[in-house]
């Protein structure tokens, strides 16, 4: 059966050059001039598929994309749009692609092959930021769905970058202080942090920590309105604990401050559910930009990384969708790091409060999907992903 994809653009051109690539493909194409229209052709059913633009006149993209996923999160989107700081808002609120005008013919077609062939879950993570214990029955699915994005970065509009750029104040937060909380594994790093954001008017830095365990027991003790997080933590590095908090704490942002100024990793961090990511060198101007955006909502990424990754959205999506680290599941992860950082098989039992089999079991597992069936080719991989501080890391 023919698979049926729904061209929304108000370019009529770029409707008819697509939808004729597409018919030659085998494909059944339907086409909407706009929001309002694109609406009504995928709730007729039948679509396999959208091929979205975002500037479409009566509603606009990101609402016709809220509307879609909301009703049906399984039908993957692939946005095309002349935009390009729209790279970063695209990853957090789960497209399937982003493609820049003007076409190119090949990659469109490889995309669509790919996004069609790829399993439900894996657009059910994408979509809801949320890696382990994915919903089995579509109900399940959306109503996740809905809760997960109520206030988070699929509604946020994004504005990186330069630092310097003027910030409207936010009226919410200027009668009480932004309540803030940092996790860096180097004490110096947290000291210059805090300087820094001490600083600045009505913030106060509540506590702070070096373990990333610790810091979802101190963000449910505080209830702090930012996190201003490291990538590599000790016990649970930084985009599980990023993924926690998202899941399990409604409307507490985490900024990822990182030494790694690679778009793999920024990605990896909004998909984790992120609201910013900082490299560490970030001066004191584009800190406070990052802070004002993100209590407005806003995704915000360091302008080193988001003047680059734009043009490479969708090759690295697929890299990150192929890659082994991808396809581990959240347990895995955890127990690859205790590994790199020294932990035996009952050690780390007692640290995830489970039994040595099970720890036994999740460590086979993960070596499977890894393709690494010894200790120390674990510990180096831990170390290549950036799992844990290198300081921390056991000599195999």
């Amino acid at each position: 059966m023919k698979k049926r994809v729904l061209i929304v653009d108000d370019d009529a051109s770029v409707r008819e050059s697509a939808g004729k690539v597409l018919r030659a493909e085998n494909y059944e194409v339907v086409t909407a001039a706009d929001g309002e229209t694109a609406l009504e052709r995928f709730e007729a059913g039948g679509i396999d598929l959208l091929l979205l633009d975002l500037g479409l006149p009566i509603k606009h993209g990101w609402d016709v994309f809220e509307r879609i996923t909301n009703e049906n999160p399984l039908v993957p989107i692939i946005v095309i749009t002349g935009q390009t700081n729209q790279y970063p808002v695209a990853v957090a609120a789960g497209v399937g692609a982003l493609m820049e005008k003007p076409l190119d013919v090949s990659q469109l077609l490889k995309t669509i092959q790919e996004l069609l062939a790829e399993p439900a879950e894996m657009r059910l993570h994408r979509l809801c930021g949320y890696l382990n214990d994915v919903p089995h029955s579509p109900a399940e699915s959306t109503k996740l769905l809905k809760t997960l994005r109520a206030g988070q970065a699929a509604q946020s509009r994004v504005r990186p970058g330069p630092a310097d750029q003027p910030v409207e104040k936010n009226p919410e937060n200027s009668q009480k202080p932004v309540r803030i909380i940092l996790a860096d594994h180097h004490a110096l790093v947290r000291a210059g942090v805090r300087a820094l954001l001490e600083k600045l008017p009505g913030v106060e830095v509540v506590c702070e920590t070096s373990e990333g365990r610790e810091v979802l027991n101190l963000v449910k003790r505080y209830r702090p309105n930012v996190v201003f997080m490291a990538l590599a933590l000790p016990g649970l590095n930084g985009l599980d604990t990023t993924t926690r908090i998202a899941r399990e704490f409604t409307g507490i942002r985490v900024i990822i401050l990182s030494m790694q100024c690679n778009e793999e990793y920024c990605w990896q961090a909004l998909k984790a559910g992120a609201a910013g990511y900082l490299l560490k060198k970030t001066s004191a101007a584009e800190l406070a930009t990052a802070l004002e955006r993100v209590l407005h909502g806003e995704i915000y990424v360091c302008r080193d990384i988001s003047t680059r990754i734009s043009s490479d959205f969708s090759g690295l999506g697929t890299a990150i969708r192929e890659s082994p680290f991808k396809q581990l599941t959240g347990r895995q992860r955890e127990v690859l790091q205790l590994i790199a950082e020294g932990q035996n098989t009952k050690q780390i039992g007692e640290i995830l409060k489970v039994s040595p089999k099970t720890v036994e079991y999740h460590r086979t597992k993960l070596m499977d999907c890894l393709n690494l069936h010894d200790i120390p080719g674990l510990v180096r991989y831990a170390l290549r992903v950036g799992m844990v501080p290198e300081e921390m890391l056991v000599t195999p």
